[in-house]
């Protein structure tokens, strides 16, 4: 596993689990324009306790003036997946 001090999700260091997505292409209005740009998709699995701080330093640091940025719970998952995540979700608080 990668360093925490490293990387630059480091300053996110209650994530228990990162995925990064591929570059990809992306087409929006933005004040009465069409915008295309590119970006990538990124998930955080984190406590739910932590998504308004996680919000917040999102918002403060992302270069777009709204970024998209969704939360939402898992109603139903692989059970090993929910333990392991659970798990260190509680090593990392």
């Amino acid at each position: 596993m990668r360093d925490r001090q490293k990387g630059p999700l480091s300053h996110f260091w209650h994530v228990f689990d990162t995925w990064v997505g591929a570059r990809r292409d992306s087409g929006y209005r933005w004040e009465g324009a069409i915008e295309d740009d590119t970006g990538i998709r990124v998930a955080l699995h984190i406590r739910t306790s932590l998504v308004p701080a996680f919000i917040g330093r999102i918002k403060k640091d992302h270069p777009y003036d709204v970024p998209c940025i969704l939360a939402f719970t898992v109603d139903d998952a692989n059970p090993d997946y929910v333990a392991w995540v659970e798990r260190g979700a509680r090593e990392a608080a």
